[in-house]
């Protein structure tokens, strides 16, 4: 982990977040139940009914296009 001092390089790539945060952010989201691997296409993944839950909690609308 880094250290409290370091800031993790984020990059904004075509309106999503990237990275190094980028990827620790959605592979942390994805350990907690947040996404799940679409078995029928395994490069996709799927928000679940807990991550769906958790994100509307945060605040953020699963459902709102970019802009």
């Amino acid at each position: 982990m880094a250290s409290k001092d370091t800031l993790l390089k984020a990059k904004c790539c075509y309106e999503h977040l990237g990275g190094t945060l980028g990827g620790r952010l959605f592979n942390r989201l994805a350990e907690l139940g947040w996404f799940e691997q679409n078995k029928e296409h395994p490069r996709e993944y799927l928000i679940t009914q807990l991550g769906m839950e958790e994100l509307i909690k945060l605040g953020v609308d699963p459902f709102e296009r970019s802009k």
